[in-house]
Formats: structure tokens, sequence, C-alpha cells
């Protein structure tokens, strides 16, 4: 039985401080200014609700 090496990961990619521009790519501006109109946020239609 052989064992692989594993390459190094670097977990700063992966766990990074979440910015405003991260939040904008997610959420298009319509979804933000539907929500704000009827008060009502559906993520579940739009493949972001986990």
């Amino acid at each position: 039985m052989s064992v692989e090496k594993r390459s190094k990961v670097n977990h700063r990619a992966l766990f990074k401080p979440r910015t405003k521009k991260d939040d904008n790519d997610e959420l298009s501006e319509r979804i933000i200014v539907d929500a704000r109109r009827t008060g009502n946020l559906n993520l579940s239609s739009k493949g972001l609700a986990t």
C-alpha cells in the first residue's frame, strides 16, 4: 500500500474576512430592491439558501 503525499492547502484562501463586494456579488441589486419593497427576502429560489 503506497501513501501519497498531500499537497499543502492555503487555508487563508478559504477563510478570509468577507467584504461588501463579496456580498454584492452573491446578491444582485434587483434581489435587494425587491426585498426592500416587499419586506421579504426569499433566497430559496435563488440557489443561495443552504
